[in-house]
């Protein structure tokens, strides 16, 4: 049965040993809890890192700790979720590009699935970098890229000899790696989403460069 926050929290604070979790009464209380909050704990979103990973920003957002494990006031999780969730909707009403980001095996297929659904640009193999500061080379590189994938996908590509058919597809191989996902990125992005901002520094300082905002799923050790 899936329990409230409250009463998730509640008896993980009865378990926790001296030292353990604050009460509820001493930190004010999760207040009334949502549906949404209800899912978010399910998902085990307030599960942060021991204490000695916290980044220091990231400090206001802690609600307590057990065992030596971080816990995220979800309250204050949940406002920033629907304060990004605004901002990124705001640019699909204005049909603004958005480049989603998540290299780390479990989120890669997510990634990939929820940018083709939404027709956006997506990087789930490695972030090449300059890919925002160097955005000429990278243009270049996804034309030749996409020239090949017409080559390739020709009625007349059978025409071809053996030999420049193979180069094509050795190309292509070996382009699709880097590449994949990026070819619809006709300009820089309006916005990036990101997954584990600290995974993904390179592409965050990408960002910060070229005023790009972010918006980033991150943990307790996270800027």
């Amino acid at each position: 049965m899936l329990l409230s926050v409250e009463e998730t929290i509640k008896n993980e604070s009865e378990a926790a040993p001296e030292g353990g979790l604050p009460s509820l009464s001493e930190t004010g209380g999760f207040g009334s809890v949502s549906k949404e909050m209800e899912e978010m704990s399910r998902a085990g979103v307030y599960f942060g890192y021991s204490k000695s990973r916290r980044h220091p920003k990231m400090t206001p957002f802690i609600f307590g700790i057990r065992n030596n494990v971080e816990i995220f006031d979800i309250v204050k999780v949940k406002e920033q979720l629907e304060k990004t969730t605004d901002f990124i909707k705001a640019l699909g009403k204005e049909d603004k590009t958005i480049l989603f980001v998540g290299t780390k095996p479990p989120v890669k297929e997510i990634i990939r699935r929820t940018a083709d659904a939404l027709r956006m640009p997506y990087v789930v193999e490695r972030w090449l970098g300059g890919t925002l500061t160097n955005f000429k080379v990278l243009k270049k590189r996804t034309e030749h890229f996409l020239d090949l994938q017409q080559k390739k996908n020709s009625p007349d590509f059978d025409k071809l000899s053996k030999r420049e058919r193979f180069a094509i597809i050795k190309s292509l191989a070996k382009m699709e790696k880097n590449f994949k996902g990026l070819e619809l990125l006709s300009g820089l992005p309006q916005a990036l989403v990101v997954v584990d901002t600290k995974e993904e520094s390179t592409a965050i300082r990408e960002a910060k460069r070229m005023s790009i905002p972010v918006a980033g799923i991150l943990n307790s050790d996270c800027d």
